[in-house]
C-alpha cells in the first residue's frame, strides 16, 4: 500500500481509525499519519462480510409419524460479544422427543390391550381359579404399566432434571482473528513494571509465566501509542511485543526485544515439537513475513497452551485483548492465515 490514491474511498486519516498501515512514507494520499517514530498512509481494513452458514433439512431414513423438524430459514446464525458466530441446531432433539411421544403412544396401546385381554379371559375363565389369577396379573400390570407411562416424565425429573431438557445442538466458530502492526524498534517501550504488576495482581520474580498471562485476562488493552502504561478502571494498555516483554521481564527478570521485527529477525522457523518448547518461549512471525505488515508473537504458557496480547476490534475493548487458552492447532492455523505458512520461535 504504497501510496494511495485520492480517489480511495475507504481511507480515514484519523488516527484512532488506524487499522493497517504501509512501512514506507512514500504516502501522499491521504495525508500522512505520523505513528510511532514512522510516517504511514491510514487506510480502513477491507474485511470480507461473513456468510452465515446453510443447512440443508435432513433426509431422514427412518420416518417418525408426527415429527416435524424446524424448517432451514428459521435457523438463524448469531454474532455473539466477542465476535464469534453461533447456531442452535435443534432438528436431534426434536426427533429424539418424536421417538418418546411415537414410544408412549405404543406402550398405551399395548397396555390397553393387555387391559381388554385380562378382561376377556376373566369372563372366559369359567370359574377356573388360575385363568382368574393370570387375568388379574394382566389387568393389574396394564394399569400399573399406564401409571408409569403417564408419570415418566415425573419420574425422570425426580432422578435428574436434566433428563427432561432436550437441548439443541450448538455450532460455533473462533471469533476472526485480527493483528495490528506493532510500533517499530525505534520506538522505546517504557514499562510501569510495579504499576501494571499491581493491576494484574501478579508479584514479579515469584508469578509464573502461566499465572501472569491467566492473571492478565481481562485486565488488558490492545493499545500501540500508551503501551507499558496503566489505563482507567484498573486495566493496562500494551501490544503483542509489549506484553510478551513485561511477561518474560516479570516472571524471569530477562530484557527482551520489544518489537516483532526484532524478535523474529533471525527468521528460526518453529520445528512445531512442543516437547522441546519452555515456558516463556516466544512464537510468532515478523511484519515481513506477512502481506499485511502486521507481525505477532505469542508465549508458551505450557501444557500445548498459548497465550498473547491480540489487536482487532476485539483487542482494543476495555480489557480484552489477552488469550490465555490458545491451542497448538490454532498456532498451526495462524501460520496458514496470517503469516507466510512459517512460525518463527525465539527463547531469550
Amino acid at each position: 500500500m504504497a501510496g494511495v490514491p485520492a480517489s480511495t474511498p475507504e481511507c480515514d486519516t484519523a488516527a484512532g481509525e488506524i487499522k493497517s498501515m504501509n512501512r514506507t512514507a512514500d504516502c501522499t494520499s491521504p495525508e500522512p499519519v505520523v505513528y510511532g517514530s514512522r510516517q504511514v498512509c491510514c487506510c480502513k481494513e477491507t474485511i470480507q462480510p461473513y456468510v452465515p452458514a446453510k443447512f440443508i433439512l435432513p433426509d431422514l431414513q427412518i420416518k417418525i409419524p408426527g415429527l416435524t423438524l424446524t424448517p432451514t430459514d428459521q435457523i438463524v446464525t448469531e454474532k455473539n460479544d466477542d465476535g464469534s458466530y453461533g447456531v442452535s441446531i435443534p432438528w436431534i432433539a426434536e426427533y429424539i422427543e418424536a421417538i418418546y411421544n411415537y414410544g408412549l403412544g405404543i406402550v398405551g396401546i399395548l397396555a390397553a390391550l393387555v387391559l381388554m385381554g385380562g378382561g376377556v379371559l376373566w369372563l372366559i375363565s369359567g370359574g377356573d381359579v388360575s385363568k382368574i389369577t393370570q387375568a388379574k396379573e394382566m389387568i393389574i400390570g396394564s394399569i400399573v404399566g399406564m401409571m408409569i407411562m403417564a408419570s415418566s416424565y415425573i419420574i425422570l425429573y425426580q432422578i435428574n432434571p436434566e433428563l427432561t431438557r432436550l437441548k439443541n445442538v450448538e455450532l460455533g466458530g473462533f471469533a476472526r482473528e485480527a493483528f495490528t502492526p506493532d510500533i517499530d524498534s525505534a520506538t522505546p517501550l517504557s514499562l510501569d513494571m510495579n504499576g501494571i504488576s499491581s493491576v494484574l495482581g501478579v508479584t514479579c520474580g515469584k508469578s509464573s509465566i502461566a499465572e501472569i498471562i491467566n492473571q492478565a485476562k481481562g485486565k488488558v488493552t490492545y493499545n500501540n501509542p500508551n503501551r507499558g502504561k496503566t489505563g482507567p478502571d484498573n486495566t493496562v494498555y500494551n501490544d503483542c511485543s509489549g506484553f510478551a516483554a513485561f511477561v518474560l521481564k516479570c516472571a524471569r527478570d530477562k530484557n527482551t526485544d520489544t518489537y516483532t521485527g526484532d524478535i523474529f529477525k533471525d527468521q528460526a522457523i518453529w520445528d512445531q515439537d512442543l516437547n522441546k518448547m519452555q515456558p516463556g518461549d516466544f512464537v510468532g512471525w515478523a511484519p515481513k513475513n506477512n502481506k499485511s505488515g502486521s507481525g505477532h508473537v505469542l508465549i508458551y504458557m505450557g501444557n500445548g497452551i498459548f497465550g498473547d496480547c491480540h489487536g482487532g476490534e476485539s483487542g482494543r475493548k476495555s480489557g480484552n485483548c489477552i488469550g490465555n487458552n490458545i491451542s497448538y492447532a490454532r498456532i498451526i492455523k495462524y501460520a496458514t492465515t496470517h503469516s507466510d505458512g512459517n512460525l518463527y520461535i525465539k527463547r531469550y
